[in-house]
């Protein structure tokens, strides 16, 4: 892991997971202020408890073939995805994975 004042970087197998710790964010649980980026491919997963209930999600990412994960019990879904699929969510989405990216860079 590593860590800055930033959040930390978990490199595992298929993906690096970035998560925020600005002391606002702190209050939420890791799960909820962690994305995961694909190395290969870049695609972005984000907790689906951002856009709504986690159930009904995972039952539309399923219906759909659309490849998911769950990490510490909770379901996470690729941003091109749920951008296609709840485009009122699109602005804020896109803005906060271009933010965790730039923690790549920096």
């Amino acid at each position: 892991m590593i860590t800055g004042d930033k959040g930390a970087i978990v490199e595992t197998i298929d993906c690096i997971w970035i998560t925020a710790a600005s002391p606002d964010m702190k209050k939420l649980p890791e799960w909820a202020r962690s994305v995961a980026i694909e190395k290969t491919g870049g695609e972005c997963f984000f907790p689906a408890a951002w856009i709504g209930d986690e159930m009904s999600i995972m039952l539309c990412v399923s219906f759909d073939d659309v490849r998911y994960f769950h990490d510490k019990k909770h379901l996470y879904i690729p941003l091109s995805w749920a951008i296609r699929e709840y485009p009122q969510h699109a602005k804020m989405l896109t803005e906060v994975i271009e933010r965790a990216k730039g923690y790549l860079t920096d």
